[in-house]
Formats: structure tokens, C-alpha cells, sequence
């Protein structure tokens, strides 16, 4: 396992800008060079999502 110390705070404009965490994980994973593919995803599909508890 790898450590990552992480310089900037992750900031992002939820619930407008749901890709930014997927573009977060794959900087992350570019720095280590892990070659790992994300699956694609659009904003759209964040359009029906709930949390029921």
C-alpha cells in the first residue's frame, strides 16, 4: 500500500460538478503511476441518485 500526502484541499462544486472526484482519483493514480482505468461517466449519470437510510 501506498501513501499519498496530498498538498491541495479537495474542493468541489456538489451537486454541479460530480466529475470532479473522478478526475481527483485519476490524478492520484497518475502520480503513482497505477495504470488503472476509471470507467466514463457523465454528470447525467448523477441525475437520479438517492440516499434513503
Amino acid at each position: 500500500m501506498d501513501s499519498v500526502l496530498v498538498q491541495e484541499e479537495f474542493e468541489f462544486d456538489f451537486p454541479f460538478d460530480m466529475l470532479a472526484i473522478r478526475n481527483y482519483v485519476e490524478k492520484i493514480l497518475k502520480s503513482l503511476s497505477i495504470d488503472k482505468e476509471i470507467p466514463d461517466i457523465e454528470e447525467k449519470d448523477f441525475n437520479y441518485l438517492s440516499q434513503e437510510g
